[in-house]
Order: C-alpha cells, then structure tokens, then sequence
C-alpha cells in the first residue's frame, strides 16, 4: 500500500517483514490496527469515490471504537494504539514515525492558537493531554496523567500536571522500554 502501512505493520509485530496472513489476522481480530489500515489506504487512494467511501468507513470506525483521527491529520508510519480509546488527534497535529499512544489521551489545540508536533518513537501513557502549540522532540517518554502545555526536548522523560522534565537522559531508557533500535 505504502511505506507507512508497512512501518505500521512493522511496529505491530515486531518483526521486519510481515507476512499477508499476518495482516489479514490482524485485520479481522484488532480494530485499531483496522483504523489505521483504513486511513492508510484512504492516503493512497487516487479515486475520489473510494477515498470518500474509506473516509466514511473510518468516521464510522472511530465512533464505534472511539479513536478519533481526522483524514488529513499528519501521522507518520509506525503508530499504534495498543489498548483502543477514548482517543482523540487535532486534525492539525503533526505525529512522527514509531509513536504509540495508549487510551484517554487527546492531542489537540484550538485552530487559532496551534496545534502540537509530536517527534518520533514517543510513548503516550494512559491519559495524557498534549495541549496547544507544543512541540514534542524525539525518543520522549510521556508518563501516564501528564498533561504537556510546554515544550518537551528530545530524550526527555516527563511526568506531572503540568508535565516537567524527570529525565533528560532518557533516549537510551526509551528505546530500551519501548524496543526501538
């Protein structure tokens, strides 16, 4: 399909190349990874009636699964929602490559004031709120009930209402936790 469903598939399972009978599994048995198949196909998608009709699919979709990812939101290959919502990603935001976000959070912004930029291969705990015009760096580690109104550097661990820096050295820890090489 495209290089992003790939990534995405890659983070699901772990391994570097995964097979159609895997994908097909996961199609039929895990709704989120459907979700983000939906919208992968709906970014590839030239016809104009097929990308109206996946649009409606995953509307439908986010209602019954509660994950509420708009089409033209900017989300880079590799994401992966392991427990399903509530979720909720501005149509505005901007997410990288490798970002796994577990249920409760919200990524959003008013239109006016912006909307957040989160890097590559972040984790999102339970309940976490990035809010505003915020950016995000990479390899950060967001704990669960943080609520994120400031700026996060890259290899940041943080934690807290409003979330603040724990860690600054945690890229290692990261991508040791999380699998990522």
């Amino acid at each position: 399909m495209n290089d992003r469903f790939l990534k995405d598939c890659q983070q699901w399972s772990g391994q570097k190349s995964v097979s159609f009978s895997w994908k097909l599994k996961h199609w039929m048995l895990f709704p989120t990874f459907r979700i983000i198949a939906i919208k992968r196909m709906a970014e590839s998608a030239r016809n104009p009636f097929w990308k109206k009709f996946l649009n409606f699919r995953m509307i439908k979709m986010s209602c019954k699964y509660l994950i509420t990812m708009p089409l033209d939101a900017s989300i880079g290959g590799g994401i992966n929602f392991p427990h399903g919502g509530p979720i909720v990603i501005n149509g505005y935001a901007k997410l990288g490559e490798y970002v796994i976000i577990h249920p409760d959070v919200l990524i959003g912004g008013n239109e006016g004031q912006g909307s957040p930029t989160v890097g590559s291969r972040v984790f999102i705990g339970n309940g976490a709120k990035i809010i505003g015009d915020v950016k995000v760096g990479d390899d950060v580690f967001i704990a669960p009930g943080s609520i994120v109104i400031r700026d996060i550097p890259t290899g940041s661990i943080v934690a807290g209402n409003p979330a603040r820096v724990i860690n600054s050295k945690g890229a290692e820890y990261v991508r040791k936790y999380l699998h990522w090489n």
